[in-house]
Order: C-alpha cells, then structure tokens, then sequence
C-alpha cells in the first residue's frame, strides 16, 4: 500500500506488489489509485494519503488521512476491503481541532491503537479504540515532542519509537523506548539514528 502523487496538492491511495519492499510495482489485475479525494463523501476532501491496514474478523480495515479543505487539517478516515484490492470508502472517524496524519494502527494485548502524527498538539497523542472500527478515544499524551510520522513496535521487552524532529527540515530521526506503552518513554543514547539527511529521515 502506498500514497501516490496526483498533482503538488493532491495525493491518492494506490496498492502495490513485489517480492520485497524494495522491489514493488503496480499489479496488472489492479486500477489504481484504490481510493482518492472524489471516494470521500462526508469531508471536503483535497487529498488522501498514509494508509495503514489491520485484519479484523477476514476484513480488512485501511486508516488514512483525509485533508479536509474547509479547516486545512488533516482528519483520520476509513476504508473497508473484503480481498485487500476493492476498497470501499465508510467515513471519518478521528477528527481533532488540529491535524492529524500518519496513523499507525495497532494491536496490543486485544486492544486496538491508534498512534497518528499530532504535530499540532505540541505532542505524541495514543488513542484507544473503544468500538471498532469507529470509535477512538484520545488518552494522555504519551512524548512531549512535536514529531512527524511517529512510529511505533515492539521488540524484545521494549516499546520502541521514531519520530522525526525538529521539523524545520525534515532531516533527523530520533529514537525513543519505553517498558509502558503509555508512559515514560526516553531517549536512546545513540539517538539521533538519522542525522540531517532527509531522504530516510522521516517515514511518511
């Protein structure tokens, strides 16, 4: 799955196949893109872009973002599939008084999360899902950094994160853990892992 570009101001959601991440093309049996701004029928949409995807009960379930042209913030949307390939367009889900982008969606413990970027808020915002797909309660903001596309997983008996700051250039990524998904994370030792080079610095 990826976002491709439309024009300077518009992006689109298209899928794309291949052996490994770095060797992916767009499938034949396939017409792209997937989803785009005219498949939003409850927002004013200028683009969609940052598709993330769960399996729930055979469905699959996209996330993305949905810049709305009216408020010029981004607002998180749903989609649903039954093969990964025909996706159709529900509705807005998440929409916050600042923007919202990026949203990594995730399982833990039985429990689906949300982890979008929340540069606006000043802070990483975590929310919980509290009826899926639909509803999403914010919880307490988990990192005082304003970041872009913070991601998030967990390896060994560690939360990990990256996130890209400061913002100004878009060229250094940092990198944080934590035992608590929901609290006191810190910064690695050895970070930053990505310094002023802005072409792997940020995961969007």
């Amino acid at each position: 799955m990826t976002h491709i570009p439309v024009s300077e101001l518009q992006w689109a959601i298209g899928i794309y196949t291949g052996v490994s991440p770095l060797q992916l093309a767009p499938p034949p049996t396939i017409h792209n893109p997937v989803l785009a701004r005219k498949d939003v029928s409850d927002a004013p949409a200028q683009f969609v872009a940052d598709p993330f995807m769960v399996c729930h009960e055979g469905v699959w379930h996209m996330f993305f973002e949905v810049l709305n042209k009216d408020s010029d913030r981004g607002e998180i949307a749903l989609a649903v599939s039954s093969d990964g390939i025909a996706w159709e367009y529900r509705r807005i889900v998440l929409a916050e008084p600042f923007h919202l982008s990026y949203p990594q969606v995730f399982r833990w413990k039985d429990e689906y999360y949300l982890l979008p970027e929340s540069v606006q808020a000043g802070c990483v915002h975590l929310y919980r899902c509290t009826r899926f797909p639909t509803e999403w309660t914010r919880l307490d903001p988990i990192l005082p950094l304003r970041c872009a596309d913070p991601t998030i997983f967990h390896a060994g008996e560690l939360f990990w994160m990256l996130p890209c700051a400061p913002l100004n250039r878009s060229d250094t990524l940092r990198l944080y853990s934590s035992p608590d998904l929901f609290s006191s994370w810190h910064e690695h030792p050895c970070s930053p892992i990505v310094d002023r080079d802005a072409r792997v610095a940020r995961a969007g």
